[in-house]
């Protein structure tokens, strides 16, 4: 599994907290740039609350008391409308690092972001083999904004727009994993960048989600970045 996690025996795999605090920090800084407004909401301590964003849901503790199955139900919240901050390093800036590792000033400085929107919707739901039934895998579909994106409205035709599919899933330990892998066109022929994160707070809370991401094929040449997500419809 590539992504911002940590594999233990028997093939499980737990969320490298220390990574994705790394992630969090430059992406804070881009989010500052962005909206100082929206750094404060996310960074509330009630926002790593569980169920803040679910539908239909209150918090972990009634998803797990309750007997209703969750077959039917977007147990994470992963229908509605996002933002997503994306940074990455350019190539100049990443060549240069591989040659001075300690010159952390090149990630702080010579970083690039953009703030897109996300639009994402359930298609099915699995029955997960790992798991529990209350939480079976949840696969979506949706557009995201590309790098050519500069506004927020709904996609129109012809604005920079690509489409994805993912799942989202739960770890041993109870984490939440996001997957998620974009398109170069509208018929999905070829894939483009491939993402991988975790839920922040407890399943479905608002301080949304935090991951690393690189291309669809994991190429050694491919740019390596991270990115926050957030809900906000």
């Amino acid at each position: 599994m590539y992504g911002p996690f940590i594999r233990h025996r028997r093939g499980k795999f737990t969320p490298d907290w220390l990574h994705l605090a790394s992630v969090r920090l430059l992406c804070e800084q881009g989010i500052l740039e962005h909206s100082n407004d929206v750094l404060k909401q996310l960074t509330e301590l009630d926002r790593l609350r569980p169920g803040s964003w679910a539908t239909g849901l209150g918090n972990s503790s009634q998803i797990a008391n309750t007997s209703e199955t969750s077959q039917n139900k977007d147990w994470a919240g992963v229908e509605g409308v996002w933002r997503q901050l994306v940074i990455w390093m350019g190539y100049e800036a990443l060549v240069e690092f591989q040659h001075d590792k300690n010159n952390y000033s090149l990630v702080e400085h010579r970083s690039t972001h953009i703030v897109v929107p996300l639009y994402l919707h359930v298609v099915s739901y699995e029955d997960d083999p790992h798991g529990s039934p209350l939480f079976p895998i949840i696969h979506f579909e949706g557009q995201i904004g590309g790098e050519g994106w500069h506004v927020d409205p709904e996609p129109q035709h012809g604005l920079d727009i690509h489409p994805v599919e993912g799942k989202v899933c739960m770890l041993s330990d109870g984490s939440v994993r996001w997957s998620l892998i974009s398109y170069t066109d509208i018929a999905k022929k070829e894939k483009e960048w491939r993402s991988e994160g975790v839920q922040i707070g407890g399943i479905g809370s608002m301080a949304g989600v935090l991951g690393t991401w690189t291309g669809a094929d994991y190429d050694p040449d491919d740019p390596i970045g991270g990115w926050w997500r957030w809900k906000v419809a």
